[in-house]
């Protein structure tokens, strides 16, 4: 088993906001870890002094500005009404 560090950082400045260590028994374990830890905010998977992985933001607007075509609101708007 080998240590590991996953940074969560720091959406203004990219500095560390957030340090998680645990162990894995390899790199896809680890990066597999990582992603079950996942985080809005830019990450990145480090072992030693090597960086095995990194994550950019997840961007909320995208989720947000997603708008159903206009049958599906016609669609809702017979049902309810």
């Amino acid at each position: 088993m080998q240590l590991y560090r996953l940074y969560i950082l720091n959406s203004r400045n990219g500095r560390i906001a957030h340090e998680r260590h645990f162990v894995a028994k390899d790199d896809a374990t680890a990066i597999w870890i990582a992603e079950g830890i996942r985080h809005s905010r830019a990450m990145e998977l480090w072992h030693g002094g090597s960086k095995i992985h990194a994550w950019e933001a997840l961007s909320l607007r995208v989720a947000r500005s997603a708008t159903p075509p206009e049958e599906s609101i016609q669609i809702i708007q017979t049902i309810v009404n």
